[in-house]
């Protein structure tokens, strides 16, 4: 009979267990995470001051870093829905020149702060593993300027926004604490250099690979 009251008073936390395991990722989160940058930039057609320059397929690599929080909410025992936002600070830019005659000019763009925000939307695939898919919004600060003959042209610092879409895998580490790897895109459009360098048809875009470490309340 003691047996009997011991499994009653028991299953209810057995239940409470598996319910854990079964949907762990849920209520809020903080986080850090380390990313690598890979920026493009295609263009139909570069000119500045007379001087043609190619920038199909331009790229620039970097290093950054990232502070995020969230909140995720079960859909159901293997589901999860959740809104993300984040501060994130790229080491990453990009730079160009060319030379006609005895004029020479070049260009340089960076990327720099970008805050972000996002909805998750995921399935759980067995103990505390995650799959999402992420879309959302990104506003980065990018520092432009161009130079003739050694002599700067222009500098600015603008805003830019960008859809960015992606996913990734989060993996329960230890108690409260998880592991997630990530990648998204995020497309900026033209980012404003279209009217910064006269350019048309003009794509800029980054492909960031992120792992991160989470602590859940």
């Amino acid at each position: 009979m003691k047996k009997y009251f011991a499994i009653l008073a028991a299953t209810p936390v057995a239940f409470g267990a598996q319910a854990a395991l079964a949907a762990p990722l849920a209520g809020p989160y903080i986080g850090v995470q380390g990313n690598h940058d890979a920026y493009e930039v295609k263009a139909q057609g570069l000119n500045i001051s007379g001087t043609s320059v190619s920038a199909d397929g331009i790229s620039g690599n970097g290093k950054g870093a990232s502070i995020y929080a969230g909140y995720d909410l079960p859909l159901a025992p293997s589901a999860f829905v959740g809104l993300e936002a984040g501060f994130d600070y790229s080491g990453a830019g990009i730079s160009l020149s060319a030379a006609n005659g005895g004029n020479t000019v070049g260009t340089s763009i960076k990327a720099r702060e970008t805050y972000s925000i996002a909805a998750r939307l995921g399935v759980v695939v067995g103990g505390s593993t995650g799959l999402y898919a992420k879309a959302g919004y990104a506003n980065t600060r990018f520092k432009a300027s161009a130079q003739q003959n050694g002599v700067t042209q222009f500098a600015d610092s603008r805003h830019h926004g960008a859809f960015v879409y992606g996913g990734g895998i989060e993996t329960g580490l230890v108690q409260n604490v998880s592991v997630r790897a990530e990648f998204t895109v995020s497309d900026y459009g033209s980012a404003g250099l279209d009217q910064d360098f006269g350019v048309t048809g003009i794509k800029v875009s980054n492909s960031k690979t992120s792992v991160g470490i989470s602590y859940r309340f």
